[in-house]
């Protein structure tokens, strides 16, 4: 049975996958080794632990939909609950204000009616990660590059950019979006354009030429 949007949306992650893990009657170890079955990578029962625990923040999409499959959960439940958690306070409060917290808040339309949903939200913004999907594993590449061009260790670029390694290895691999800031400070640092690194650039460009 699915949870309401309420429901969903209050739902603290960790405690909906401890939940989770527990009715599954499977031990971290099983999970592990399922994860990896299923991405070809394997977390480790300490990261599990933690997860479930609320130690560390909601794991990768990626993970949470193997883990989904794996745990036998909605996947669009469990992203909601890690979704939520990488709110800013400020705009969390706003959503609330604004009635995001009632399952069915019925808007005013020229053609009717209808109710919003938390999870219709969490879909949209679903279908929003997959058309982007390609465009950070695109950068992720270009950085892996550029790095690797100016003979870097990721844990080296991380130390001399201010940007946390496991943030920067998840640049790389394309499962974070990175932001202007961050963009900038790599650029900087590898000695390449901000054109060239979001693929703007379509001539020959040497990614150690730079226009910064």
């Amino acid at each position: 049975m699915f949870l309401t949007s309420w429901e969903v949306f209050n739902i603290a992650y960790s405690t909906f996958l401890a939940n989770a893990i527990k009715k599954s009657g499977l031990t971290l170890d099983e999970i592990a080794l399922y994860v990896a079955e299923d991405t070809g990578s394997s977390p480790s029962k300490q990261y599990l632990s933690r997860l479930q625990n609320g130690r560390i923040a909601p794991a990768s999409d990626k993970l949470n939909n193997a883990l989904s499959k794996i745990l036998d959960i909605n996947a669009i439940e469990l992203l909601t609950a890690a979704y939520k958690e990488r709110i800013p306070p400020e705009v969390l409060a706003r959503l609330y204000e604004e009635g995001f917290n009632c399952p069915h808040r019925v808007i005013s339309k020229n053609k009717g009616t209808h109710s919003l949903k938390i999870s219709d939200i969490v879909e949209k913004s679903i279908d929003s990660f997959d058309v982007n999907l390609e465009l950070r594993i695109a950068i992720g590449n270009r950085l892996k590059i550029a790095r690797k061009l100016n003979k870097l260790s990721q844990s080296v670029a991380a130390h001399r950019s201010g940007i946390h390694h496991s943030i920067l290895k998840e640049y790389e691999l394309g499962e974070r979006e990175a932001g202007y800031v961050s963009l900038v400070k790599l650029s900087q640092l590898y000695g390449i354009s901000l054109d060239w690194l979001v693929g703007r650039w379509h001539g020959d460009e040497d990614p150690q030429d730079s226009d910064l």
